[in-house]
């Protein structure tokens, strides 16, 4: 069969790199959206390992759909009976362009009037279309006069780890953080120490030590949160993640967080503790100005990383002092004799 990942633009490459690092053809590319081939069981390996895709989507049909006829009609060649539960409620999510489409809902419609007119004909309980909590996730993606229609296996998105119940002031997405850190290459050589010294709710430190201990970004996500169709059944999601744990590993690597704010560092430790990895990544209290590296205990020989997603303007609507804050963290990364410096700006 054939799988999508779909993902935030211009990170197609890592995508392709996630697709071919299980053994499996990345058979296409476009921004946001990395087709594969593999089995049911290997879409959902990558939905569990992916650590920048957003969601993955099981391909029911792909074809041309230049005119919205034929959308209908490739939407008609689909089992939907075979693939739905019987009165399951349902999602439609549309992406992509194309020339007829004015407005997404248009083509949302069209799938729910094939999956009730299936239904109808073989007296079904009529599917119900819901936005919030949806039992199912469809996804329908146009692009250069084709459309991709599958089911989403996710119902929320790849972002949420399930460690994180509560971001704290404009956190930063789970997924970008690990754009950021395949585009550092952090894991080429095995860095002795990884410092952010405004860690605010943790997520750089956690998704860094999640990359270098090769640990399953998915792990702890239930199984309520798959699409409930009829192709999960031949999928044990326990077995998958039990599967995947047995390839981490618990690198040398230190991961220590700072931040001037004692409620971000609260929330940082029970993210951190949520994420099972209190034994690996330590927070405290303190000031950019305290960065040093006698307070980080980082000696002459230790390699370095310090990461940051510091406070900017648009983000969090302040401007005061920011060239302050910038100037004093480049100030006191300088001190650091062997250590690389990434930001998010």
């Amino acid at each position: 069969g054939v799988f999508a990942i779909g993902t935030l633009l211009a990170t197609d490459d890592l995508v392709a790199e996630e697709v071919e690092k299980l053994g499996l053809e990345v058979k296409g590319r476009q921004l946001g959206w990395v087709t594969a081939e593999g089995s049911l069981r290997d879409a959902y390996r990558m939905l569990l390992t992916t650590q920048v895709g957003d969601r993955v989507v099981w391909l029911l049909a792909r074809g041309e759909a230049v005119a919205a006829d034929q959308f209908r009609e490739l939407l008609r060649t689909i089992d939907w009976n075979n693939r739905l539960y019987a009165g399951a409620s349902v999602r439609v999510d549309v992406t992509g362009k194309v020339s007829w489409l004015k407005d997404t809902r248009f083509a949302g419609q069209l799938v729910m009037d094939a999956i009730r007119d299936q239904a109808m004909i073989a007296k079904r309980p009529r599917p119900e279309y819901e936005t919030e909590e949806p039992a199912v996730r469809i996804a329908v993606r146009f692009g250069r006069g084709q459309v991709d229609i599958g089911i989403n296996l996710n119902r929320s998105p790849l972002n949420q780890r399930g460690y994180r119940t509560e971001g704290g002031e404009a956190p930063l997405r789970e997924t970008l953080a690990q754009v950021m850190l395949a585009r550092l290459k952090i894991q080429q050589d095995q860095p002795s120490v990884i410092i952010d010294p405004c860690c605010g709710s943790g997520t750089l430190l956690i998704e860094a030590c999640l990359r270098l201990n090769q640990i399953a970004p998915q792990r702890q996500r239930p199984s309520s949160q798959l699409s409930r169709w009829t192709g999960l059944e031949s999928i044990s999601w326990t077995d998958l993640i039990a599967s995947e744990r047995t390839k981490e590993t618990q690198t040398a690597t230190r991961f220590i967080g700072f931040d001037i704010n004692p409620q971000a560092v609260d929330r940082a430790r029970s993210n951190i503790e949520r994420a099972g990895l209190s034994e690996q990544i330590t927070v405290e209290v303190a000031e950019i100005a305290d960065l040093s590296e006698v307070n980080a205990g980082v000696t002459e020989t230790d390699t370095v990383w310090i990461l940051a997603n510091p406070p900017y303007g648009t983000r969090l609507g302040r401007n005061e002092d920011l060239e302050t804050l910038y100037r004093l963290l480049g100030d006191r990364c300088k001190e650091f004799k062997n250590a690389h410096l990434g930001l998010v700006t």
